[in-house]
């Protein structure tokens, strides 16, 4: 019997389950104040996305994702009213599903691949 997914039973995974479940706490945590700030017509004033906009994206870089999903999620948390939905961790969770879904990361990768700059020789 020929094994299709011969290519993608052996893949690990870049992000631990004990990473999983600590950061999307973490984005969670961060999310809730949000909404919390905001249903008392309160503003945080950039604060908890000062913190958070750096330590998700070095994460990123350390483990060696693509983090885009993350850096559209980070940008989406500084604009008024639309940063108290949870979007850093809808975006750690896409991140979390196309690391766990190799076919469908591929997929994806291929599709948002940009062109590299033609450079001066």
């Amino acid at each position: 019997m020929i094994r299709i997914f011969d290519k993608y039973m052996e893949y690990q995974p870049k992000i631990s389950v004990p990473e999983i479940v600590f950061l999307t706490m973490i984005f969670g945590i961060f999310d809730v104040i949000g909404i919390v700030l905001v249903l008392f017509l309160l503003d945080d004033f950039f604060l908890l996305d000062i913190i958070r906009f750096p330590f998700s994206q070095l994460y990123m870089q350390f483990k060696g994702l693509k983090g885009s999903a993350m850096w559209i999620g980070n940008i989406l948390e500084t604009i008024p009213y639309i940063g108290a939905l949870p979007n850093a961790t809808v975006a750690w969770l896409i991140i979390v599903w196309l690391d766990r879904n190799p076919k469908i990361g591929e997929k994806v990768q291929a599709i948002t691949k940009i062109a590299k700059p033609a450079t001066a020789k």
